[in-house]
């Protein structure tokens, strides 16, 4: 039997009440036919695979009302490989601790929910430049036998994968000056060894942030640019991952760097996809991360966050060209420095839920249009 969120008293209840109706009379204002075959998804790992926040039976209760189809998680390198993470020098046998994936794997499984995993960094120490923890040129071959372990164990079961998180963002893959050409041999061992671990695996690629920063990050058109290479093989891909956020504005609203992406100006990544070179043209795209920010610097009102959730939304199915878009985050964390929650850890559900559970049933089949370029 589907559980229903708790709703707890509250003197500002009613705020939240009014807000929902008026995310159901957004979306009624921004509705139009959804594209065929999109997926909604959920990512929330404190709850789902770490048990630190709320509760996974409350979180995938909470997936299930908006109708997601798989919850995506950051499976890191390091910390499956357990006590090993820190040996400088490559283990005869490797020895990895799958128990907290293994039993989110399972509860998924009994919600008919498909996991959806990030294989990305830290690296062991044994598998970077320095040899140490970190990002820091991470060398392909050890990667690919990671994951292919991963693809080994849950082989048949549906998953999607994907190679490497926001390799355009320092955080994630250093140097970042070299992050294009680090990210390129990561992509094809990768790809080659899940698909022999599980042929019927999806393998997306990409996973880039929509921001640049100086120092920080590289914007992520010319990202793509600086991964061409003369002379080689366009990469492999099943589809190309993308995380369309603009906290601070309105969907629609157009970003003055041409080589940054929204959710309002996906033509601009389609046309730089299909142009590079670097992937086969007309890749699919799966927007893995996307939501809006009711706390810190650059929170909204949770009325506002609805608002934005029902744009975003209409503009994702608009797009034929979108399969998936995934929340990110379930429960809200104030004070934190990136809270896109939509349900509070009191269990009392913020307007956008409703925009979500509203949109779910439309968002599953339908046809579309598209956005701004």
């Amino acid at each position: 039997m589907r559980a229903t969120v708790r709703v707890v008293p509250t003197r500002n209840r009613r705020i939240h009440t009014l807000g929902a109706f008026a995310a159901a009379a957004l979306l009624t204002a921004f509705a139009a036919p959804a594209a065929q075959g999109l997926e909604l998804g959920v990512q929330d790992d404190g709850a789902f695979l770490y048990q630190q926040i709320g509760s996974r039976p409350q979180a995938l209760s909470l997936a299930e009302q908006v109708q997601a189809k798989r919850i995506r998680v950051l499976v890191f390198w390091n910390r499956i490989a357990g006590a090993q993470a820190t040996a400088r020098r490559v283990p005869k046998t490797y020895r990895y601790d799958f128990r907290q994936l293994d039993g989110l794997a399972a509860a998924a499984a009994q919600r008919g929910l498909k996991l959806q995993l990030v294989l990305t960094g830290k690296s062991p120490a044994y598998a970077t430049a320095n040899h140490r923890v970190g990002n820091f040129k991470p060398d392909p071959k050890l990667y690919a036998a990671w994951v292919k372990a991963v693809a080994a164990r849950y082989k048949g079961r549906g998953y999607r994968y994907s190679l490497w998180n926001e390799p355009n963002f320092i955080g994630w893959l250093q140097p970042l000056k070299s992050a294009p050409q680090l990210y390129r041999p990561l992509v094809v061992a990768g790809y080659k060894a899940i698909k022999r671990a599980d042929p019927s695996a999806q393998v997306l690629v990409g996973e880039l942030a929509s921001f640049s920063t100086a120092q920080r990050s590289i914007a992520p058109l010319d990202f793509l640019k600086r991964m061409r290479c003369s002379g080689c093989a366009r990469l492999p891909g099943d589809g190309f991952a993308y995380h369309p956020y603009d906290l601070t504005h309105a969907p629609s609203a157009v970003p003055a760097n041409p080589a940054q992406v929204t959710i309002g100006t996906l033509p601009r990544l389609y046309r730089a996809l299909d142009s590079s070179g670097v992937f086969r043209a007309k890749l699919p795209v799966y927007l893995t991360e996307w939501g809006y920010a009711t706390s810190g610097r650059r929170a909204i009102s949770p009325d506002r966050q609805a608002q934005y959730t029902a744009q975003a939304l209409q503009l994702a199915s608009a797009s034929p060209r979108v399969r998936e878009l995934v929340q990110y985050g379930l429960y809200t964390r104030p004070g934190t420095s990136f809270d896109t929650g939509i349900v509070t850890t009191a269990g009392l559900p913020l307007p956008a839920l409703t925009a979500l559970q509203t949109h779910a049933a439309p968002a599953a089949g339908g046809s579309g249009g598209g956005a701004a370029g």
